[in-house]
């Protein structure tokens, strides 16, 4: 597609003007809010146009399908069910401390081990899946968790590199098969697991 031919300089400045304190705000709650005010603004906008590009960190569409129209070649297919398929009483874990400051301002790594630490009191049987860009948080988590502790290695988080987003791939659809997800701060990855799976998320902060 030709974006020349579709670009449109509309500016949500009136919109994001009036949400209170969105850096405290998760990322669904800025989604719903967000649509809200599309679904009124959007048919004005580029009622002259067929064809529109939009680019935005956040969904303009009530997502209702859970990504059934994305399904995973089978080589991700056999590496998530490698690690994951048919396991139970799995907690999937998301821990972002990388490149997104507020993930890693508001859901420090402490918190998660706390968060993880108090679900095993609960239930000894309990799995941990963590799904994370540093190597650091996995050392910390074997070191804690080692006996209940499941992951893949990956040897690169390069979104430049195939090789490093399909291990992303993979961790996501290996998320979205546990039990429930605890995630990080205004992460749409873990957001976008718990979808796939129909999955409760909890924030940690």
């Amino acid at each position: 597609m030709d974006k020349t031919k579709v670009k449109s300089n509309h500016f949500f400045s009136d919109i994001y003007a009036s949400v209170p304190d969105k850096h405290e705000k998760h990322v669904k709650e800025l989604d719903n809010w967000l649509l809200s005010k599309t679904t009124i603004l959007l048919p004005n906008m580029f009622s002259d146009r067929k064809i529109i590009f939009i680019e935005s960190c956040y969904r303009l569409y009530d997502n209702k399908i859970r990504y059934v129209d994305f399904e995973p070649i089978d080589i991700i297919v056999q590496r998530v069910n490698a690690l994951i398929n048919a396991k139970k009483n799995v907690l999937g874990i998301h821990i972002r401390q990388t490149d997104h400051a507020m993930a890693i301002e508001k859901s420090p790594v402490a918190k998660f081990v706390e968060m993880a630490k108090k679900e095993l009191d609960l239930n000894p049987h309990l799995e941990l899946y963590l799904s994370t860009d540093n190597h650091r948080v996995i050392n910390t988590f074997k070191s804690v968790f080692s006996n209940r502790l499941i992951y893949q290695t990956v040897t690169s988080y390069n979104r430049n590199s195939p090789f490093a987003i399909q291990d992303a791939v993979v961790d996501l659809y290996a998320l979205s098969k546990t039990e429930k997800i605890y995630g990080s701060h205004q992460s749409t990855f873990n957001q976008t697991a718990a979808d796939i799976g129909g999955l409760p998320l909890k924030i940690v902060h």
